[in-house]
């Protein structure tokens, strides 16, 4: 949650270092949607130095928390100051990831997008907020404390337990490694796609550039517009809601080069298609990219159909 890599934490004070706020509280609350050991060991040798009482609450949610770290946080509940406990309502996902701490010069809360994870601590893209104001902590501790103490939707850590999620964790832990494989492919393929789009399009307007600085562009810019104009016209922009004569006009642009009219026919048969395809690649409101995605999908699906 308060990670040097790419986790971010807003409005942290000058000098601020967690371990010594920790090592020094009188009072620790961590609620995190789940817990690994990697991240655990990251507040463990400053927790096991203070003197202050220290309340743990995760969930189960994705069958993503460690039971290694269960185990642990349920021995050192056997002890005086620690409480730690399980969210066990399974009508809904447990998902808060915030930490509360309490010394005599000051309280304090952060909370954010991190788990108690290495991830979550040094290695995720994450974002969180420190906050010290007086009122603002009191409402963060007393959400915290209703939660922690429903015993209808909490419940104590025991061994039985854990032993009997551990049975399901190592089940799920097979399925994730081929989730994890299946996330990496997706991601790997719109990495490639989307640097292929930007190689094609870093090519496309280094071609422009040349076009532009050509000797006889403000010539050719003259013929463009004209075109334009004419196109604009022809297919009735921006309603393009052409008739068979503006599709005739159209096809006989001569900046448009050749265009093979045998195939006139077919495009004004299916014209209710071609005028809403325009009319989406015409829309400012949207990027161009969602804009032509959903042209080239809508196409996509067309011919699959087929």
């Amino acid at each position: 949650m308060l990670g040097a890599g790419s986790a971010f934490v807003l409005g942290l004070p000058d000098r601020f270092h967690l371990k010594q706020e920790l090592r020094g509280a009188r009072s620790i609350k961590l609620a995190t949607a789940f817990a690994h050991w990697s991240g655990w060991q990251h507040l463990l040798p400053h927790i096991d130095k203070t003197t202050g009482t220290v309340k743990l609450l995760t969930g189960l949610s994705f069958c993503q928390t460690e039971p290694r770290v269960l185990s642990d946080w349920c021995a050192r509940s056997r002890n005086a100051g620690v409480e730690a406990r399980l969210f066990a309502d399974k009508r809904t996902t447990f998902h808060p990831k915030v930490l509360l701490v309490q010394n005599a010069r000051k309280s304090f809360a952060v909370v954010g997008s991190g788990n108690l994870s290495n991830g979550g601590f040094l290695e995720n893209i994450e974002c969180g907020l420190y906050c010290d104001d007086i009122k603002l902590y009191a409402s963060f501790d007393a959400w915290f404390e209703t939660l922690f103490c429903d015993e209808m939707l909490t419940k104590q850590l025991s061994e039985p337990d854990i032993r009997r999620y551990k049975k399901r964790f190592d089940v799920a832990k097979k399925s994730r490694t081929m989730v994890e494989r299946l996330q990496q492919e997706a991601e790997e393929d719109i990495s490639e796609r989307h640097r292929a789009a930007l190689g094609r399009w870093k090519h496309a307007v280094s071609l422009a550039r040349a076009f532009f600085r050509y000797k006889d562009f403000p010539r050719h810019a003259v013929h463009r517009q004209k075109a334009a104009k004419n196109i604009k016209a022809a297919l009735r922009y921006p309603g393009f809601d052409f008739d068979k004569d503006g599709l005739d006009a159209f096809y006989n642009i001569d900046a448009l080069g050749h265009m093979i009219q045998i195939r006139k026919p077919r495009v004004w048969k299916q014209r209710a298609k071609l005028q809403a395809g325009l009319r989406q690649l015409v829309d400012d409101s949207k990027p161009i990219e969602a804009r032509l995605d959903a042209v080239l999908m809508d196409d996509t699906k067309s011919m699959e159909s087929a």
